[in-house]
């Protein structure tokens, strides 16, 4: 009665443990697991949500009631930061999570351990000017603790992932910044029912991030940006997905160049 993502994390979760388990020597082998199947929906569709546009973040920015939690909106779409990584970023150099750096030439640079990371590796990555500046504004007295500290509209603070990660849904749907369209939850489901809107998440600023730089710099630059272990990744999510915005491209490159780039029919 669950969606079959949920089955496959449960699945992963399960051989975990069997894993632990065997190397305690409580199990001789993990058992065997019956095959899983694939989910056909995710191979077609790359992205669940969408890039959001400057009018829509706009609209959350108003939607938002709370200053701490507007001020982490703004540096999710200036960063490009996972949530979690937002989360954990910090002024203090000595503690855990992901620290920020200001050389000598006032350049910003973000320094993640390997424990944060998908691929496992410590690396020093560049900070882009908007968010550099963003991170400036904090006079050099207030530069320790957690950058961001949100408080909900009910006046209480969390640090917790899943916490923020809703409040930051229910601005954009208080925003009405819709991204996607799903089936709703297999345990509620009745036959009469149609799709669910979703609504913008703390992901989707993130996509915002990498759809407008994607325009701007080349695929490895890019990677570096989102932080992905491969430019595969970066080129599945974020190269020539939206061939509107292309197209667009193209038009406007042929317009400015005003050289003639087809030929005529006939």
């Amino acid at each position: 009665g669950v969606a079959d993502a949920t089955v496959h994390k449960y699945m992963q979760h399960l051989k975990t443990a069997l894993k632990w388990a065997v190397d305690q020597g409580y199990l001789k082998q993990v058992p065997a697991f019956p095959g899983q199947k694939k989910n056909a929906a995710k191979s077609k569709k790359l992205m669940k949500g969408r890039p959001i546009s400057t009018e829509e973040f706009e609209r959350m920015e108003s939607a938002c009631e709370s200053p701490s939690l507007m001020h982490l909106l703004r540096g999710l779409w200036l960063s490009g930061l996972r949530l979690g990584e937002a989360m954990s970023l910090t002024w203090d150099q000595w503690a855990d999570g992901i620290r920020i750096e200001v050389d000598s030439d006032g350049d910003v640079f973000l320094l993640i351990d390997g424990t944060d990371q998908k691929n496992g590796q410590c690396q020093r990555y560049p900070v882009v000017d908007d968010f550099a500046r963003f991170l400036l504004k904090t006079p050099v007295s207030q530069r320790q603790g957690f950058v961001f500290n949100p408080v909900g509209n009910s006046g209480g603070g969390s640090r917790r992932v899943d916490t923020v990660s809703d409040w930051i849904v229910a601005i954009g749907q208080k925003a009405g910044v819709k991204v996607d369209m799903k089936q709703p939850s297999p345990r509620r489901k009745k036959p009469t029912d149609e799709l669910v809107p979703v609504y913008a998440s703390a992901h989707d600023l993130r996509r915002s991030f990498g759809d407008r730089w994607a325009r701007i710099v080349e695929p490895m630059v890019l990677r570096d940006l989102m932080r992905h272990a491969s430019v595969v990744t970066t080129e599945q999510f974020y190269i020539g997905i939206n061939a509107k915005k292309t197209l667009k491209h193209l038009r406007e490159a042929k317009l400015r160049s005003g050289v003639p780039l087809g030929v005529p029919l006939g």
